[in-house]
């Protein structure tokens, strides 16, 4: 994936001010890890790619309606954190840019991710056609 601010060399967590580390994810996704809260930050497009393209990673009517402002700001354009559920009842809260889309997912909502993106992938359709065809 791309990084929308590339010009930036660092990233700050978001949540307790430490140098984040770029660590890959999967072959397409690479993204900020906190040595000291183990938090991540996903640029945009970066969850979705994780998540099989399932999700849209910007706010929709829904979203804004039962987001909460955070404490928190972006470590890129400095915009508050929305506090919000990844899509409908999915389980996991993101604290997420309105204006560049980028979200920080805390410590214990990284492990809720990881099933969701396990279960997820292996929902998904074989490459080259839909499952059970011939």
């Amino acid at each position: 994936m791309y990084r929308r601010f590339s010009s930036l060399r660092e990233r700050r967590c978001p949540q307790c001010g430490v140098l984040m580390e770029s660590r890959g994810v999967t072959p397409k996704v690479r993204a900020e890890f906190c040595p000291e809260c183990e938090g991540a930050w996903f640029d945009h497009g970066e969850l979705k790619e994780l998540l099989s393209g399932r999700i849209t990673e910007r706010f929709g009517k829904h979203s804004l309606e039962t987001a909460s402002p955070t404490d928190m700001a972006c470590p890129d354009c400095a915009e508050p954190l929305l506090r919000r559920d990844l899509f409908l009842k999915s389980g996991v809260m993101i604290n997420q840019c309105r204006r560049c889309s980028g979200s920080f997912v805390d410590n214990g909502n990284r492990a809720r991710l990881k099933i969701l993106a396990i279960a997820l992938a292996a929902q998904r359709p074989p490459a080259g056609g839909a499952a059970g065809s011939a």
